[in-house]
């Protein structure tokens, strides 16, 4: 266990957002979590990354595993567009407390093609190079637990490829990564996959062939729609 979250829950106001949400991370696997827009994704991402207080439940993190340790791309763009690629990534050395000679930095651009944005305001780069941007800054510290909401969402198709070319990396290089997707052949690239609706979780938490062996479904989009319209258990 990684990343255990026992019993989640989360109010806002009288609204039920997560409702006692059980899910086991493992180490170094890329685990997806897939639900509908509503259905709590992002809410139990920002738990996770201590930004919101469960309402009830409790997080268990490795001993291993530091705060300092985790990386976070979140849904929307967040980077500062007034200030130029290279300059957002010097940004996030600082916020990290960790030191990059010059060189270091251009070579972690150059892994995501953003050497010709070096110097290019964040502001003005397409949605592909923006989460590129995001991703590079959100490892720039080697993370052990990298958390990606949503991180091919309005991307361009080669820009989508170039970004699961690097998660594989990160994995290779014993990478712990939580991803959200509402790409369904996303979701059979990942080692586990777990459903939420309406902020609880839905169908077992397992590799996704194995899930779609288990009720006899070979298109995942399927499966998915009709446990969340209550045709199957």
């Amino acid at each position: 266990m990684f990343v255990e979250c026992n019993n989640i829950s989360k109010k806002f106001g009288n609204k039920l957002v997560l409702n006692a949400v059980n899910l086991e991370i493992e180490k170094n696997e890329i685990f997806c979590l897939q639900g509908a827009n509503g259905s709590g994704k992002t809410t139990l991402i920002k738990v996770i990354c201590d930004l919101y207080k469960p309402t009830s439940g409790n997080l268990v993190f490795a001993d291993e595993l530091k705060k300092s340790k985790i990386g976070y791309v979140s849904q929307h763009f967040s980077l500062y567009e007034d200030l130029t690629t290279l300059e957002n990534l010097r940004f996030f050395t600082r916020i990290y407390g960790i030191k990059k000679t010059q060189g270091e930095l251009v070579a972690h651009l150059e892994r995501f093609g953003l050497n010709p944005y070096a110097n290019e305001l964040a502001g003005n780069l397409s949605g592909g190079w923006k989460q590129k941007l995001s991703l590079g800054c959100a490892t720039i510290h080697s993370p052990d637990f990298l958390i990606l909401d949503e991180p091919t969402a309005g991307v361009d198709p080669v820009s989508r490829k170039e970004i699961w070319d690097y998660i594989r990396e990160l994995k290779q290089s014993a990478t712990t990564i939580l991803i959200t997707t509402h790409y369904m052949n996303e979701v059979m690239l990942c080692d586990r996959v777990a459903f939420l609706n309406k902020g609880a979780r839905l169908l077992p938490v397992i590799k996704p062939d194995d899930l779609l062996a288990a009720f006899g479904y070979t298109d995942m989009e399927q499966l998915f729609y009709d446990a969340v319209k209550g045709m199957i258990n």
